[in-house]
Parts: structure tokens; sequence; C-alpha cells
């Protein structure tokens, strides 16, 4: 890493820290081996972040968000597995700030279900556009749901970097990445402005069905 990447990345946990302080967290940056718990020797966090219900293992990663999650996946799980603490992997993408508060509420699955319920009422209506972007969010809280499942932290990264990690890590078939690419396309015209394609129906339809293929893997 050179000595600009180094100073963003330093300035950008910085900025994490204060956020999580204001959150009333108490944060640890660069803690030193012996402030560290026996099953993270040898592993070196960029923030210990305490709160009253859980102990958070914080890294940053700036500019870079893909193949970074499989190289933690391992550390993730031996932190998951303690009672009480969890591994957070935050990505900063480059021209980013950290302004946004890096604690955020993943979605249970009555909260998914309810979404598709209501997604495919708006789809039946006529409504396509917005029972398609209804879809897309509980698909995009399914796939944080399953990542944080199966430890891989992958839950912070954006929607077409999540979607490359959890197909390398195998949690998505050919066959479904294939319909999510196409899906995320129709996704974002949508959300830019942009008339979508006559055949938002259909893309609904193979959406609809990874959605529910992969309702059944959460546990």
């Amino acid at each position: 890493m050179n000595p600009s990447a180094l100073e963003i990345e330093k300035t950008n946990i910085r900025r994490i820290a204060e956020n999580y302080e204001k959150e009333g967290y108490s944060v640890q940056i660069a803690p030193s081996s012996d402030q560290l718990p026996e099953f993270l020797h040898g592993y070196q966090p960029d923030m210990i972040v305490r709160g009253p219900k859980e102990t958070l293992v914080v890294e940053v990663k700036t500019g870079t968000t893909t193949s970074a999650a499989e190289r933690f996946r391992e550390i993730a799980e031996s932190v998951n597995a303690q009672p009480g603490w969890k591994f957070v992997l935050l990505y900063v993408p480059e021209g980013e700030t950290t302004e946004e508060s890096p604690t955020r509420v993943i979605m249970t699955r009555q909260d998914i279900e309810a979404r598709i319920s209501q997604a495919q009422k708006l789809d039946e209506s006529g409504d396509s556009d917005s029972g398609f972007l209804l879809l897309w969010t509980a698909f995009e809280g399914l796939l944080r749901l399953l990542s944080v499942q199966n430890s891989i932290p992958v839950e912070n990264l954006p929607p077409s970097a999540m979607l490359k990690e959890l197909y390398s890590s195998g949690e998505l078939s050919v066959d479904q990445y294939d319909v999510v690419t196409q899906a995320l396309k129709v996704r974002n015209s949508i959300t830019h402005g942009f008339k979508a394609n006559n055949n938002v129906g259909q893309v609904f339809d193979l959406l609809l069905g990874v959605v529910k293929s992969l309702s059944q893997e959460i546990r």
C-alpha cells in the first residue's frame, strides 16, 4: 500500500471509529496483542468496538470490494463463534467518505417475507416497477442475512460486489447468478430514472424464483 493510500485508510478508520463512538461504543484502534483475546492472537484487527450487547472486531478496506471477503472468512467464523462477538468487514469505495454510520440493522426473515408478499401484490396490481424494486430490497436483505449466517463478511458491500463474492464463495449457482445479474440491470435502470425494459415482469418472476429458493436456506 503506497503512503497516500495508507493515509486514506487511516483517515477512514478514524472516521468510522468516531461514528461508533457517537453511538455510545468504546473503540480501540489497532489494539496491541496483549489487548486481544486468545482467539484473536496472530491477527491484527483495525479496531475493537465494544458495546453493551456485543463486541465487534472491525476490519476496514478502502477501494477494494472484491476478493477480500474469502480471505477473512476463517477469522470471521472464529470471531462469530464466540458468544457476544461479531466480525465486521467494512468497505469504503475510493472517493467516498465514511460519514454514514457503519451500524446498520439487517432485516429479519419476517421482514423479508413481508416485502416479498407486498412486492407480489404490487406486481399483480400492475405497478411492476414498484413491485420489482421492493422485491430487490427483499433479495438484498436475504443475501445479507445468508452472508451473516454462513460467516461470509460481505453484508456491508454494495450489491454488485456482494453478488460476485457470494457467487465466488459458492452461495449462488451459475443460473442464479445469471438471473440476478440481469435483475440488477433492471434495478439500476429503474432507480436511476430510466424506463424499464418491457421484460420487467419476466425478470420479476425469475428473481422471485431465486428469492424463494434462497429463502429455504435460512436457518
